[in-house]
């Protein structure tokens, strides 16, 4: 990691916010810049052979089209992940996931579960209660409860740092049914 170029170091770090498997087009977001240089960078470090490997192609909701990359090893992704200071990581998983929710507009539901990810480690608890509540949903129309009950007790354990709101309420009694009905 030290020998390769700060602004590969750098894209690697960030692509490791944006998880073990990701499109250049998040890492983009994450670092402000264009999505074809940091493709081309992504490109580099993949042909270098340590890092990265290309896993084909992602199109979002908006047009956005850009290579789709992941770590060759789980272990890279976590060591790179635990290198970045706290208040940097916050930032990117906010950007992240302010970019895919633009990109996909009312189509949000297909990466609810992404998106809670990304806003949850983002601190971001309003969104990611709302993300939580989707992905949950979409884990009960699969049937995957276990699944679902990890979304809505995340969700659940969020709404308890939140000043009490007639909002608040509202996803509490929703996510109570739901978990419900996922014990059901």
């Amino acid at each position: 990691f030290q020998r390769l170029a700060a602004e590969e170091q750098h894209a690697l770090a960030v692509a490791s916010v944006a998880g073990l498997e990701f499109s250049a087009a998040a890492v983009a977001a994450g670092l402000g810049e264009p999505v074809i240089p940091v493709e081309a960078r992504c490109e580099a470090i993949a042909q270098g052979g340590d890092f990265l490997e290309p896993r084909g192609t992602t199109t979002w909701h908006d047009g956005t089209v850009a290579a789709r990359y992941g770590f060759r090893h789980a272990l890279y992704h976590d060591v790179l992940y635990e290198r970045i200071p706290l208040s940097q990581r916050l930032r990117w998983h906010r950007q992240i996931g302010l970019r895919m929710e633009a990109a996909y507009g009312m189509q949000t539901r297909d990466i609810a579960a992404e998106l809670a990810m990304h806003f949850t480690r983002g601190r971001d608890h309003t969104r990611a209660i709302h993300y939580l509540q989707h992905a949950a949903e979409n884990a009960l129309s699969r049937y995957a409860n276990r699944e679902a009950r990890d979304y809505l007790t995340a969700g659940l354990a969020l709404l308890r740092t939140l000043p009490s709101s007639v909002t608040h309420q509202q996803y509490e009694l929703t996510m109570l049914l739901m978990l419900s009905s996922a014990y059901l």
